[in-house]
C-alpha cells in the first residue's frame, strides 16, 4: 500500500512541485525508510528488494520531469527493464532519510543505461545500474526515437567503461558453458 502512496506522491511532486529537467540532468528523489521497507523480523534496515522498487519510482519521476510521460501515453509506449544490479555499501536504517540520485549515462541502438545512487548525509549507501528499453505493441523503440520525441537531437554520450564491463559480464553469464 505504501508504494502506491509513494507513487501518488511522486506524480504530485514531479508535476506540481519540481521544475522540469533535461534528458541528461542528474535528478534527485528523496525518500525515508518506512517500517514496511525493512526486513522482518528485525525492522532495522531496508530490505534489499525495496531498493529496486524505489529505483523504479525515481525513474518514473525522471520520465515525468523530462516530459516523456505524455509522449508515452500518446504513443502507448512502456518501459521494460532488461537488467539491473545493485552494489550495497551500507545499510539504510529505519526512518533514515535518503536521496536517490539518478542519471542516464548513455544509450545504444536498443537500451538506455541508468545509474542510481542511494545517498544519505553525503555518503553513498548503494549504487544501482539499470538497462531499460522502451517498447510499443509492435516492438522495441530505438532510443534515438525516444529522445527525439522530447526534442533531444544530440547523440548519446560515450559509453563509460563501467557499462562496457557490465555488458561483458552479462555476456559471460549468458554464454553457453
Amino acid at each position: 500500500m505504501v508504494l502506491y502512496l509513494r507513487t501518488v506522491f511522486i506524480f504530485f511532486r514531479a508535476f506540481l512541485i519540481q521544475k522540469k529537467a533535461k534528458l541528461l540532468d542528474e535528478f534527485s528523489s528523496t525518500f525515508r525508510v518506512q517500517i514496511n521497507d525493512t526486513d522482518i523480523p528485525t525492522f532495522d534496515g531496508m530490505s534489499n528488494g525495496r531498493y529496486f522498487n524505489l529505483m523504479d519510482l525515481a525513474r518514473i519521476e525522471h520520465v515525468i520531469r523530462i516530459g516523456l510521460l505524455k509522449k508515452m501515453r500518446q504513443n502507448h509506449w512502456f518501459i521494460l527493464v532488461g537488467w539491473q544490479s545493485i552494489r550495497y555499501a551500507k545499510t539504510l536504517r529505519t526512518f533514515q532519510k535518503f536521496t536517490i540520485r539518478s542519471r542516464i549515462l548513455c544509450w545504444d541502438e536498443k537500451w538506455f543505461y541508468v545509474q542510481q545512487e542511494f545517498e544519505s548525509g553525503g555518503e553513498v549507501y548503494a549504487i544501482g545500474m539499470v538497462r531499460a528499453l522502451f517498447r510499443r505493441e509492435s516492438g522495441n523503440i530505438p532510443p534515438s526515437e525516444v529522445v527525439a520525441a522530447i526534442g533531444y537531437s544530440s547523440p548519446s554520450p560515450a559509453m563509460p567503461a563501467s557499462i562496457c564491463n557490465w555488458m561483458r559480464m552479462e555476456e559471460q553469464l549468458l554464454s553457453p558453458k
